[in-house]
């Protein structure tokens, strides 16, 4: 381990993971290489880009001539990185993860566990799960998002049952009776889809059987829904008994402009359909699948953890005139702010001994910041990052044109 004393108190350069999972963008228009000015590999997938310390991928710290891991330089300076409060109430590891996300296909339908459930589970299966903290999030669109969140409400299941009976013959009558009998809505949709995902193990070749008809009936439309045409589209990718084919007919499908957000707390079925955003959670990389996919698949995990509730989740809209944006979340760990600077601005930015990333997502900004009685410059332009350590209290963000910032943040009230 490279031995880095002392720290100084200024933006350290960050050197990011990509991670290249099958479902991202590919190829000349790929959002993450764009962002990063670097060419694309032929034949490889873009899917994120990790900003943080996750022992999974952290983050590379430039310190002049030579890289260190940002989880190593944590360790030797944990004070000056993290500071006292952030320290008392997490520990020693920076509370959050930053993410670039670029979707081009369908992720998996997909779950997150709380505190509890993540350290239960960590515990058990290490292997699936190997965090023993919970995950929430915020999805930030940086062009458009289409996604699915959450369960529809009791009228559109109703209306899912009866226009697609192919669904409601894999349910079997016995279980939709209970299910309309039911006077409580949630406790109604938990019996519901525990029964739903319990079948796609005990019943596969029924499941199998039913997609197919679905399937068939769908292709003699001539205007098919979007959801029907996701159904078809990713029937190709999934010829196999797989009921996120399914589970799509059962969520909201949402579409979100630019600026335009979502925060996920634990518990809500989600699957991110197409776009780019900017997505920041606590620390954890631990994720519960239903279907959608080929991985690890933990349907009684599942069952157990899910959010039936009847409450849809609220769009955060970005005010578009604003030069600073604060994204608010119930979340613990983190806070995203938007900054929109231009026409030779300058913006101050108070920390109060916290850390911070920040990245540029377009234009240039310089980062104006004190060591000692001399006055620092640095320039940050699109697709560079940096970690503001817990001691640079305050800097200034200068530009001469134009850019838009994004910074991730452990907000000091949840430190106290």
């Amino acid at each position: 381990m490279k031995i880095v004393s002392p720290l100084t108190s200024q933006p350290l350069r960050l050197v990011n993971s990509i991670q290249h999972y099958s479902w991202g963008m590919r190829g000349a228009s790929a959002f993450i290489p764009n962002l990063l000015g670097i060419p694309a590999e032929p034949n490889t997938a873009y899917a994120e880009l990790w900003m943080g310390a996750h022992p999974g991928a952290p983050s590379q710290v430039s310190l002049g001539d030579f890289q260190i891991p940002l989880t190593e330089l944590i360790q030797q300076h944990p004070q000056e990185i993290l500071g006292s409060k952030v320290i008392s109430r997490f520990g020693k590891h920076l509370p959050f993860l930053f993410k670039i996300l670029s979707a081009g296909e369908v992720l998996s339908i997909q779950t997150h566990p709380d505190k509890k459930q993540a350290k239960a589970l960590h515990q058990v299966d290490p292997k699936h799960y190997p965090d023993e903290t919970h995950k929430p999030e915020i999805a930030i669109a940086l062009d458009e998002l289409t996604a699915l969140i959450g369960f529809k409400d009791i009228t559109e299941i109703f209306a899912v049952l009866k226009s697609y009976p192919e669904i409601t013959d894999f349910f079997g009558r016995e279980i939709i009776s209970s299910f309309r009998s039911k006077s409580n809505e949630s406790e109604a949709k938990r019996q519901l889809f525990s029964a739903f995902f319990r079948f796609s193990i005990e019943k596969k070749d029924e499941l199998l059987e039913s997609i197919d008809h679905l399937e068939n009936r769908l292709l003699t439309l001539s205007m098919p829904t979007e959801t029907e045409s996701l159904f078809l589209e990713l029937r190709k990718k999934y010829p196999g008994p797989d009921i996120g084919l399914f589970s799509l007919f059962f969520l909201n499908l949402i579409h979100l402009k630019t600026g335009e957000a979502i925060f996920l707390p634990a518990g809500v079925p989600h699957a991110y359909v197409h776009g780019n955003i900017v997505e920041c959670m606590a620390n954890s990389d631990n994720i519960v699948r239903a279907g959608l996919t080929p991985k690890f698949r933990d349907i009684p995990t599942l069952i157990d953890i899910l959010d039936y509730s009847e409450k849809r989740l609220p769009i955060l809209t970005d005010n578009e005139n604003a030069e600073r944006f604060m994204y608010s979340t119930t979340a613990d760990e983190f806070a995203v702010q938007r900054y929109l600077l231009s026409d030779k601005k300058t913006l101050l930015v108070q920390k109060l001994q916290t850390p911070e990333i920040l990245i540029c997502v377009d234009g240039a900004t310089d980062l104006l910041f004190t060591i000692g009685s001399s006055m620092q410059t640095m320039r940050l332009k699109t697709g560079e990052s940096v970690l503001v350590p817990a001691i640079l209290e305050q800097y200034k963000l200068k530009t001469e044109n134009q850019a838009v910032v994004f910074s991730a943040s452990t907000p000091i009230q949840s430190a106290l």
